[in-house]
């Protein structure tokens, strides 16, 4: 057979277009979208609401009807019903915030409210997953996080970053969602990092603060990471998590593992905390995620006190969700160097690993 030019022309344009598909999020991505706000939570929330308007009644219209209701079979009343039911364990600023985004953005409150409490009803029947692991390093703690959340063909194109200049003066970033007063993943100017886990347990209180509220109370309140275990251990919990918390000045990462009336607390391993969705230290038994558990240890080892920011993000990029855009799939990814103040966080592709990752900073 006689080998022309041809045949090699041809491989190295397949090769050329291979190249591009496999690299196309990365190409394509664009930065994600940043919101300052300052004031009275009130006025946060009518910033919120007036900057996302068009979004928040998408994210609604999309997520809560189309995909809790519809695809799930969860009633709405229902939702609203759980939403009220929370209202009196709400600390009384983020009602506020909460009404300043539903008048600024022209919906119902009852449209806020559910999209703020959700998770404590739908989360902890249908669980969703996560990833989050801390590094000591010789340049400080490299924190990485992946989201794993049934996507419902929107949450993805949504996520955003929240930076706040709250009434103390305190500072805080939230990556999370338009509409969204609590937080699943943040960082307040004291280093402080908090990323949210889902688990399981069966001891889980009603009567209680929704769980995001929690993770916010704590980043607007706390510096260190025993004062944000109190935050979260002070009351019962709505559903089981695993709390990825960060203290910068300390140079030290636990996991704080939650079921509703039960918490653990697991320490650093030779400079790496890993949690995902199953519990290393209370003896309940349940959950998932002892493999990507045991990628992330095996990859981290390898790196130890060298591990930078670039091998977080291949770190993450193993343990990601490539589900389907309708249901499981990692749709954040973020890695954050709290000494600087500093996350790089890639959103809007599936999964967001695919993505560029761009840099965000929290001014102290």
């Amino acid at each position: 057979m006689r080998i022309t030019w041809h045949l090699p022309a041809v491989l190295g344009g397949l090769a050329l277009v291979f190249g591009i598909w496999s690299r196309w999020n990365w190409l394509t991505s664009t930065p994600p979208r940043v919101l300052e706000l300052s004031g009275t939570h009130h006025q946060i929330g009518v910033a919120h609401g007036q900057a996302l308007r068009q979004e928040i009644g998408r994210l609604y219209n999309d997520y809560v009807i189309a995909g809790l209701v519809q695809r799930e079979g969860w009633p709405l009343d229902a939702l609203i019903g759980i939403g009220h039911h929370y209202e009196p364990f709400i600390p009384q600023p983020y009602i506020e915030e909460m009404k300043g985004i539903a008048q600024g953005a022209g919906v119902p409150y009852e449209h806020i409210l559910v999209m703020n409490t959700f998770a404590d009803a739908v989360l902890g029947a249908s669980p969703r997953a996560c990833s989050a692991f801390a590094v000591r390093t010789t340049k400080g703690l490299v924190v990485g996080r992946n989201l794993d959340w049934t996507n419902h063909g929107v949450a993805h194109r949504h996520g955003m970053v929240f930076l706040l200049e709250l009434p103390n003066g305190r500072r805080l970033l939230s990556i999370g969602w338009p509409g969204m007063v609590g937080t699943v993943t943040g960082m307040n100017e004291q280093g402080l990092v908090l990323a949210l886990n889902m688990a399981f347990a069966t001891d889980l209180e009603t009567n209680a603060t929704p769980m995001l509220f929690r993770l916010r109370e704590a980043l607007e309140t706390e510096s260190t990471i025993s004062g944000a275990t109190h935050v979260m251990v002070s009351q019962s919990r709505t559903f089981a998590a695993n709390v990825l918390i960060v203290g910068a000045d300390e140079d030290r990462a636990v996991v704080l593992e939650l079921s509703g009336r039960r918490h653990a607390v697991v320490e650093m391993k030779s400079g790496i905390a890993i949690t995902t969705n199953y519990y290393q230290a209370l003896d309940i038994k349940g959950g998932a995620g002892g493999e990507r558990q045991a990628i992330l240890w095996r990859r981290l080892m390898r790196t130890g006190a060298d591990t930078t920011p670039g091998d977080a993000r291949r770190a993450l990029s193993e343990v990601c969700f490539r589900g389907s855009s309708l249901g499981m799939v990692t749709n954040q990814s973020a890695v954050f160097l709290p000494r600087s103040l500093v996350v790089q966080v890639a959103l809007g592709a599936l999964p967001a690993t695919s993505a560029r990752y761009y840099q965000a900073r929290l001014q102290r």
